[in-house]
Formats: structure tokens, C-alpha cells, sequence
């Protein structure tokens, strides 16, 4: 738990704080939010009241109202103050202070920050200010669900990241709400791709999922529980539309405070890679394997490591496509030599150019290896599905 720094005692002005009735304080400020008062307001009064400056805080300390953004509380701190009826706390532009959880129902939905230094009879009137403090973060909770709109909305912005940034988490739990989800819940994010010709009945089988989803043609985008949830949507969509039909992929567990960006993200990227490679209809992350470590690496590094370890073929498709068949079989003749429709002989002599040209040999274990890692980091840029922006791979002579 981060420490919290001390805060001196109060001193001056504390008569006149106590003389201040918390329970009549309260009735004042709830009728001031019911009549339209906004944060500012609301802090402001409560400042004249004890004479102390307050900042209202989301409750991983990101600023929603009374300083500037640099003026919140590191996020170690805040969940550290969410534990405490009145924390000392520092904020990140040096402001002490202390800390008074707003909870709605059983969670902390805003930390109010006043001003150091703070007798309990200043901590008393903060809490008084809670209720009406909580009544403007509803009425901007509903006014930010309505930016979402339906769950296409809500998904997208859960794409996007938006519902990560201060102000807008409450409006996308609210949104979430009406689905029946609860996002301070772990889910992962889906990606479900259609295969086959039936595109409207593909959009049909999408809106009878009873649940948010954003589609992109052929493309959809949505939220499961689990593995097992992303089977069973699967599995209803091929009802309608064909087994076989529909690919599945999901990302890694994810809940509001943590982000759904980069899972959507490693979800369509795992979606690709299982459209290229076509050897099964679903992918859940945690069956990803080496998937779940390359997804994690910036583009820069796996085009860096594709280049190092497969540079002089990456211009020559026939020596990557044998490659990669020799890895898959063993190192078996035979099983290239069927499938690539080639004689013995001529998967000899390409196996022989690939321990030239790469200057390891296949076969050992600690190359085959690395050369695997390499394939399939390549797939993924060459997919586009990287989670990240950089997309460069330079072949050996230069080219792009």
C-alpha cells in the first residue's frame, strides 16, 4: 500500500467550521445539485464553508472538477485513499490534502479532496457534501451513457479507449448497465469474423445476440464472460447462419479500470491469425500460446527480430513457405515434399539453400525454435492485426 504523507493539524477557523451543522450543510448542497449545480458550484460553497480550497477526483485520481489535470493523485495513491475514511494525501502538483472516499452503493465513485491543514470538524462537512456531489455525478453519468448510444456505440468506445478517460467511466458503466453487464467485472473482448455469402442474415444473427455489438461487414466486435461464453456465442450464430461459418477469437480478461482497448485489439489480431492459418473456428487468448507473448511486443522489436532471423528469404516466398512446412512436420521430406507438390530431391535442395542463406540449420532445436517464433511474428505484421502502429518489414535487398 503507498504510504500517505502527514498532515499538519488544523489550526484557525476551527470554531466556526464546528458551529456548522453537517446534517443541515448536507439538506443545503442536495437541494443546490437537485436544482442544477454543477461540481464548481458545489465545491465552491463547501470551500466558503470551511475556508479550505477541495478537488473532486474520479477515484483512480485522474481531476474532474476544482484544479488543474496535473493536480490529481498517482493511481497507487488513490486506491490507497479509497480504503481510508480520511486519507493524508499528496497530489501530484505537491497539494496536501485530505481525502474522503464518495461511495455509491458499494463502490468508490469519486475521491474529494480538502485542503491541509483539516480538522475532522472540515472532514465532517466534506462528507456532508458527498450526497450532492454524487447527484451531479449521476446526471452526468446519464448524459454520458446517452454519447454511446446503442451497443454499437458502447463498443466502439471500448475499442477506442474512451470509456478509460476521466468522466467517462460512469457513463460507460451506466451504458453497459442496460446489457446486463457489469464492466468493473472481468470480460474479454470478442472478435468474430463470417465466412460465408449470407452478409444480411449475418447482420440479423449479430442483432439477436442480446448483447453490444459493433459490425464491421463481415467483422463484429463484441463482449463475452469467458472461453466458454465465446463458444456458445459462436456456436448460436452458426445456428442461423451454418456451422462452420463463423470464426471466433477473444482477448485477455480485461475490466473498465484496466482497459478494453489493447484486448479488442489482441482479439482482432488473434482473429487474423486464425483467418490466415484456417485450422480450427475459435481462438480464445488463453489458448494462444506464443501468440500471447508476441502480441505483447511493439511492432519495431518483432520487425527487428523477423528481419534478424529470416531477413535473407523474407524476398523469397518459396523458401518461407518451405520453411514453415519443415518446422510443422519435424523436419519430415515426405510431408513437405506432398504438399508443396515438389520432388524429394527439390525439398533437399531448398533446405540446403535455407541453411546457407539463414546460416542455422533447421533441424536443431534451439533454431527451429526461433525460426518458428520469427514465422509467426511475421504473420502477425504482415496481417496487420499488431496492436501496435509499426508495421516495417524490410526484405534482404532493401525493399519494404
Amino acid at each position: 500500500m503507498t504510504s500517505l504523507p502527514a498532515v499538519r493539524p488544523a489550526s484557525g477557523g476551527t470554531s466556526r467550521v464546528a458551529a456548522v451543522d453537517p446534517a443541515a450543510f448536507e439538506r443545503e448542497l442536495t437541494d443546490l445539485a437537485l436544482a442544477g449545480a454543477g461540481w464548481p458550484e458545489l465545491l465552491a460553497r463547501l470551500t466558503a464553508a470551511t475556508g479550505r480550497a477541495t478537488r473532486l477526483l474520479t477515484a483512480d485520481g485522474a481531476v474532474l472538477a476544482g484544479g488543474h489535470a496535473r493536480g490529481g493523485l498517482s493511481r497507487a495513491c488513490a486506491e490507497a485513499a479509497q480504503h481510508h475514511p480520511a486519507a493524508r494525501v499528496r497530489t501530484q502538483d505537491g497539494w496536501t490534502a485530505r481525502a474522503v472516499p464518495a461511495r455509491a452503493g458499494g463502490r468508490v465513485a469519486a475521491l474529494l479532496l480538502i485542503a491541509a491543514p483539516a480538522a475532522e470538524a472540515h472532514v465532517a462537512l466534506a462528507r456532508a457534501a458527498v450526497t450532492a456531489l454524487l447527484i451531479e455525478s449521476v446526471r452526468r453519468s446519464a448524459t454520458g451513457a446517452s454519447r454511446f448510444g446503442d451497443g454499437a456505440g458502447l463498443i466502439g468506445a471500448l475499442r477506442s479507449g474512451a470509456g478509460d478517460a476521466a468522466g467517462d467511466g460512469d457513463g460507460v458503466r451506466l451504458a453497459a448497465s442496460r446489457f446486463g453487464l457489469d464492466l468493473d467485472r472481468p470480460h474479454c473482448a470478442a472478435a468474430l469474423a463470417y465466412t460465408g455469402r449470407h452478409t444480411r442474415t449475418w447482420a440479423t444473427a449479430l442483432s439477436w445476440l442480446e448483447r453490444p455489438v459493433e459490425q464491421h461487414g463481415e467483422r463484429a466486435f463484441t463482449l463475452v464472460a469467458d472461453a466458454d461464453d465465446l463458444t456458445r456465442t459462436r456456436e448460436r450464430l452458426e445456428l442461423t447462419l451454418g456451422a462452420g461459418t463463423v470464426l471466433a477469437a477473444s482477448g485477455p480478461d480485461s475490466t473498465l479500470a484496466g482497459g478494453y482497448a489493447t484486448s479488442f485489439a489482441e482479439a482482432a489480431a488473434l482473429l487474423a491469425h486464425l483467418s490466415r492459418a484456417g485450422t480450427s473456428a475459435q481462438l480464445p487468448f488463453a489458448d494462444a500460446g506464443l501468440l500471447q507473448l508476441l502480441l505483447a511486443v511493439p511492432g519495431s522489436r518483432l520487425a527487428y527480430f523477423v528481419r534478424h532471423h529470416l531477413g535473407p528469404v523474407l524476398d523469397r516466398p518459396e523458401l518461407l513457405a518451405t520453411l514453415r512446412l519443415w518446422l510443422a512436420s519435424g523436419g519430415s521430406r515426405q510431408v513437405v515434399s506432398e504438399q508443396l507438390h515438389l520432388h524429394r530431391n527439390s525439398v533437399g535442395y531448398r533446405v540446403g539453400q535455407l541453411k546457407t542463406l539463414l546460416g542455422v540449420d533447421p533441424v536443431d532445436p534451439g533454431s527451429s525454435a526461433v525460426l518458428h517464433a520469427a514465422l509467426v511474428a511475421m504473420d502477425l505484421l504482415n496481417e496487420g492485426e499488431s496492436p501496435y502502429s509499426e508495421r516495417v518489414l524490410t526484405a534482404a535487398d532493401g525493399s519494404s
